[in-house]
């Protein structure tokens, strides 16, 4: 009897060990760095990397720009047309993996990167809230031309 007991609370402790382990663990941990802005004719595209250090994905799903008010922002792929001219096309959504990182990067084809519209060279910094699927929320900060991680 003792022994059945025995075997009870041990595979009660690594259950809950592992339990632990997955709230600990298993959500997204996001951290951004590397961001910077570059300003454009009527528009500021952002760049930046999103870092997950946690072992379940994550999507970008939605970007707020807190400041300069009265401006909006979008998520972008750059993409090439049957006509060979490089083009911007929105995307709902932009995913990052378990223990991942995506980099918002480039103009290049197939390169991602919020695009701050109705922003220009008169806008000296951009405060933008990002969304995500699990709910977390990160703000960053950057003067244009500038870099300021978080």
């Amino acid at each position: 009897m003792e022994r059945k007991a025995l075997i009870v609370l041990v595979a009660a402790v690594v259950a809950a060990v592992a339990a632990g382990s997955i709230l600990l663990l298993g959500g997204p941990a996001l951290e951004v760095h590397d961001v910077s802005v570059r300003a454009g004719t009527g528009s500021l595209a952002v760049f930046l990397t999103i870092h997950n250090h946690g072992l379940l994905g994550d999507c970008l799903v939605n970007v707020k720009v807190l400041h300069p008010e009265g401006l909006r922002a979008e998520l972008h792929r750059t993409v090439m047309d049957a006509g060979g001219v490089m083009r911007m096309e929105r995307v709902d959504k932009i995913c990052v993996g378990g223990l991942g990182e995506v980099k918002l990067a480039g103009l290049e084809e197939g390169g991602l990167h919020i695009m701050v519209v109705g922003g220009d060279e008169d806008v000296h910094e951009v405060m933008l809230e990002l969304v995500f699927e699990s709910g977390r929320t990160i703000t960053v900060k950057s003067g244009v031309g500038g870099d300021h991680s978080h």
